[in-house]
């Protein structure tokens, strides 16, 4: 069993990568501006031999994430971001779920904002539509040859219009298809930051990104319904942060498109 950890990472980013060698990597590198090619790319020769680097003049954190899907050799890949800490005995733990639960075709593990680890333990449960919303794209460790031609919705994530629900469309089209997902309940890796999933609300931009997510899921009628239905559960919390309204206008906004 090979596992390789897709590492994205935007510009600058390059600089703050740490790599263990415990894991094989394969970091994927955009660089919007053409003409910083050969700096970065000088950078990389001082990379570990376990280090693959792929340079893209692109942007968009699910045109990255694709790449890496593209390009990997492994049997999994997890996904990642520049600034995570993967815990070291997440390889062995990794193994050890595999013998366990081995027909699966996506594990999904925890991270945890602290570097102080919680007990770990062993309870797992199938992902359905419902629970998948909970997915962060850190926590994916994915069967290569169960994706096909499965990949991330380059409309969503970070650099586009829709900040965020790439993850969750992800773990949608894999239930469309009929692949199994697994939630484990260990923690993996340290994440210093909130992810894009958390804040849902701050802007209407990001709103509107779970009206298309929903929308580009279940089509425009379930969409919107489910919306509304996740509005409703967020509400004290929209409330509290004083973005009900936006997140009301955002429910008869129209020209939704992905």
């Amino acid at each position: 069993m090979k596992l390789e950890i897709i590492v994205s990472t935007l510009q600058d980013g390059i600089y703050n990568l740490k790599f263990s060698d415990k894991f094989n990597y394969l970091v994927i590198h955009q660089i919007p501006t053409v003409s910083d090619n050969e700096k970065y790319k000088n950078y990389s020769l001082t990379f570990p031999c376990n280090v693959k680097y792929i340079q893209s003049n692109t942007k968009g954190l699910s045109i990255s994430r694709n790449i890496g899907l593209k390009n990997s050799t492994a049997d999994y890949i997890w996904i990642m971001d520049d600034d995570v800490v993967v815990f070291e005995d997440s390889l062995t733990k990794f193994r050890e779920l595999l013998s366990s639960f081995p027909e699966f075709d996506m594990y999904v593990v925890e991270h945890s904002n602290t570097l102080s680890r919680s007990k770990s333990h062993n309870q797992c449960k199938i992902i359905n539509y419902y629970s998948a919303m909970s997915i962060s794209s850190i926590d994916m460790i994915i069967k290569k040859s169960s994706i096909n031609t499965i990949h991330f919705d380059e409309k969503f994530g970070l650099g586009t219009n829709y900040p965020s629900g790439e993850e969750y469309i992800f773990a949608v089209d894999m239930l469309k298809n009929k692949k199994k997902l697994l939630k484990v309940f260990d923690v993996y890796s340290y994440h210093p930051d909130v992810s894009s999933g958390y804040d849902f609300f701050s802007t209407k931009n990001k709103l509107e990104a779970k009206l298309a997510m929903f929308s580009r899921c279940f089509g425009s009628f379930w969409g919107r319904i489910l919306y509304i239905l996740f509005i409703i559960k967020k509400m004290k919390f929209l409330i509290k942060n004083r973005k009900i309204n936006n997140a009301i206008e955002v429910i008869f906004k129209r020209n939704i498109s992905f």
